[in-house]
């Protein structure tokens, strides 16, 4: 099922797929709340953070299999350049890309995030979704909690995905939703 950008504008997000994220991050909640709050990270030098690495281990690919209902075809796999933690999920017909960009402070990924904003064709703001959101129809989702941007990118993805027949704008808020539970529960 296509969402036709306009309608995406005007209702972001249906009921149905509310509940179904309510239920993705309720999952994620339970799953990834077990750790200490750390306070606040350090400016990015060296490897990824923690929360930046999760995208790619294996609690956040069974949380974000069970929230699609699909598994991987392959493995995922992973890089690191320039700040940016890609995670490769590859599925049956298309591949999607989770990425957490790391700045050194909130206001560096506020100044990031607004640029991938202003660059982006027809964003749809989502509210209540970490510190901001926005998705940008059968493109990709984008993130921004404390220094860190999560990018969600479903291009690569066919139309509809999976037995579930998750049409690919919501894979992306799915998942999203997913990433941030993890890192709230943290």
């Amino acid at each position: 099922m296509y969402v036709p950008e306009a309608a995406m504008r005007h209702h972001p997000v249906g009921r149905r797929l509310r509940l179904a994220l309510v239920a993705a991050l309720t999952s994620a909640l339970a799953a990834c709340a077990s750790g200490p709050d750390r306070g606040p990270s350090p400016a990015p030098t060296g490897p990824p953070d923690a929360k930046t690495a999760m995208v790619c281990q294996n609690e956040a690919q069974e949380d974000i299999e069970e929230a699609l209902g699909l598994p991987t075809s392959q493995p995922p796999t992973s890089t690191w350049q320039d700040r940016v933690y890609t995670c490769t999920y590859r599925y049956p017909g298309g591949v999607m890309l989770v990425s957490v960009k790391e700045l050194p402070d909130a206001g560096a990924a506020t100044k990031y995030f607004d640029e991938q904003q202003a660059a982006a064709t027809s964003p749809v703001p989502f509210p209540d979704m970490g510190d901001a959101a926005f998705a940008v129809n059968n493109v990709a989702t984008y993130v921004r909690k404390d220094r860190f941007v999560l990018k969600v990118d479903v291009s690569g993805l066919p139309e509809v995905l999976g037995e579930k027949k998750t049409p690919r704008n919501h894979v992306g808020i799915a998942v999203s939703s997913v990433i941030l539970g993890c890192w709230v529960g943290d």
